[in-house]
């Protein structure tokens, strides 16, 4: 059944964002797709794509900016049933240490990086509330973010926004805890050649969006097929409890598949009712 996507920070072809506008399109899915400003890879794709591929200017950075893409989102669709919040930053020092650092830059990525996600969710909450199969908040976090595994001494901005953007995850997992149509997640995409200046990294950002590949979830996925309610409670507890305190769960190849085992397991809890989680001690 095709979705109706949103899907943030998209304007770069060679990033994550939109690459996964081309895989969710390819899949023949409905896709919103945000940009700051004019992206001419993404005008094309549409192009492409007459008819599925609406584009929305919004800088999640700005309250007033995003409610405005939502309501013009509301002109085009009736719902939405899965929002990628994919879009953040990393300012000019993120690779300095402390002595080199300007500190005023951390405010800023947090705002960007942790607050923005959860403005497109309040924004776009009453499209997601209509979706017909259980809507689904995908929030793209990092390792990077990650307390219990930190190793770096550099990354004061993204690292504290990613860490931030964990919480928050979490706290509206508490929140929509008894909303049995809605359900967030956030996950680590892994290393992807995102930007000219890591080229050195190992993953392609389109095919590490391709579906149908492994990835942790898979041997999940199937204890949910199996076992029902049971088998999700232990999706959300991977996912929620490993990539908020643990450090993230990587979803090796096949982030769409990753993302439809979610899916899986919120349609099953908008039949069975939500089970509890119990939110991890670390």
């Amino acid at each position: 059944m095709p979705q109706n996507v949103l899907i943030t920070g998209t304007g770069r072809p060679y990033a994550l964002g939109f690459n996964l506008v081309r895989r969710y399109l390819e899949n023949g899915d409905c896709v919103f797709a945000s940009v700051r400003r004019t992206s001419e890879a993404l005008e094309t794709l549409k192009g492409q794509y007459d008819g599925r591929l609406h584009i929305l200017t919004m800088d999640i950075s700005s309250t007033e900016s995003v409610n405005a893409a939502a309501a013009e989102a509301e002109k085009l669709t009736s719902h939405l049933d899965l929002v990628i919040n994919n879009a953040t930053t990393a300012s000019a020092d993120t690779m300095k240490e402390l002595p080199d650092f300007n500190l005023d830059l951390i405010a800023p990525a947090v705002d960007v990086g942790a607050v923005g996600p959860i403005r497109v969710l309040k924004a776009f909450l009453p499209l997601l509330k209509k979706s017909e199969i259980g809507a689904l908040v995908v929030n793209i976090s990092s390792e990077a973010g990650s307390i219990g595994k930190c190793y770096r001494n550099y990354y004061l901005d993204y690292g504290t926004e990613k860490a931030a953007l964990n919480m928050l995850t979490m706290t509206m997992h508490n929140y929509f805890r008894n909303d049995p149509n809605l359900n967030i997640i956030c996950l680590h995409p892994g290393w992807m050649r995102t930007n000219p200046g890591n080229t050195e990294a190992p993953l392609d950002p389109y095919e590490q969006g391709r579906p149908g590949l492994y990835h942790p979830y898979r041997r999940t996925l199937s204890l949910v097929k199996a076992s029902g309610s049971a088998g999700v409670k232990r999706l959300r507890t991977n996912t929620i409890q490993s990539s908020c305190f643990q450090g993230i769960e990587s979803a090796a190849p096949g982030l769409v598949t990753a993302i439809a085992a979610a899916r899986l397991a919120c349609r099953i809890q908008s039949a069975s009712g939500r089970p509890s989680v119990r939110p991890a001690t670390k």
